[in-house]
């Protein structure tokens, strides 16, 4: 796992399709810097400002055990995205019908986009990824990302 500018850029391009405007402001924070290092293990995962963002032994299991704890609905708010695993399981739900993914920090779903492919989830048709800035109050059913909360932009 290392930061590619063509996986990036491909993983925007999907992106440009679902929210172009969340696109415009995804590019211009990809050379934001992050204090992050390769955590090394089974799978590998990342680490920034000292919290990981996914497992390095399964992040696949990690996210089925997550989703087991995310009522089974129509549709679900998901606040952060890790690396973008629980996103993948949870749009396995036939019943699914609306994924809303809510961004918390710009420069993090940037280094994110530049780290793994994305495109499966963001390119789905039931998926609406948005700013968690642009709404006033949190919605249900929900999961937040603990790291992608600790490291949320100030707004």
């Amino acid at each position: 796992m290392e930061i590619s500018q063509e996986l990036f850029y491909k993983n925007c391009l999907k992106l440009e399709s679902a929210n172009p405007q969340l696109a415009t402001d995804v590019k211009s924070h990809f050379q934001t810097k992050f204090d992050f290092r390769i955590v090394r293990g089974l799978a590998n995962t990342i680490s920034v400002s000292g919290k990981q963002l996914s497992s390095r032994h399964n992040p696949k299991r990690e996210a089925e055990v997550q989703a087991s704890f995310i009522t089974e609905s129509k549709e679900i708010y998901l606040y952060g995205v890790g690396l973008g695993y629980l996103s993948e399981n949870l749009l396995t739900r036939a019943q699914l019908s609306k994924l809303n993914i809510k961004i918390l920090n710009l420069s993090l779903f940037s280094l994110v986009l530049s780290l793994r492919d994305q495109g499966t989830w963001i390119s789905d048709e039931r998926v609406y990824i948005s700013l968690a800035s642009s709404d006033l109050d949190l919605q249900t059913p929900y999961f937040a990302f603990h790291p992608d909360v600790l490291l949320a932009d100030d707004r």
